[in-house]
């Protein structure tokens, strides 16, 4: 918020510096949500500045951490797409939706499916996938 608004509403007056949204963003956030009254785990997600492990599992906040990074991680490498290798559906199991076949399904409905790849498990594409990792990083 603070960035948009130096962006689009800033005067002169005042001048928002990149150190000072960067110290001050996590606080703005932090009033948004108690003003709003927002659930307790949003809270939690923001202000936490690592990885929390519950008695036996992984806090819910530490998921969506995780995603992000792996998404950042994905676009970062892999020509600004989620890229992913899945297994081929068997004829046993041709009824059951894959977890492929949701994501590409979830894609489709917001109309990103363009920007999904999603890979057949096959020593082709495993072959393909590093070759274009390769292509990027060398």
């Amino acid at each position: 918020m603070m960035t948009v608004y130096r962006n689009h509403y800033h005067t002169g007056d005042f001048v928002l510096s990149d150190g000072f949204i960067e110290q001050n963003h996590l606080y703005l956030t932090e009033r948004i949500i108690r003003r709003f009254q927002l659930p307790q785990y949003l809270h939690e997600m923001i202000m936490t500045n690592c990885f929390v492990l519950e008695r036996m599992g992984i806090a819910p906040h530490t998921v969506v951490k995780l995603a992000i990074a792996a998404v950042e991680w994905s676009f970062r490498t892999l020509d600004n797409k989620p890229v992913f290798r899945s297994p081929q559906t068997s004829l046993d199991d041709k009824f059951t939706p894959s977890l492929a076949a949701m994501i590409e399904e979830q894609f489709a409905a917001a109309g990103l499916k363009k920007y999904l790849i999603i890979f057949p498990e096959t020593t082709l594409a495993s072959q393909q996938m590093r070759q274009n990792i390769k292509a990027r990083v060398g």
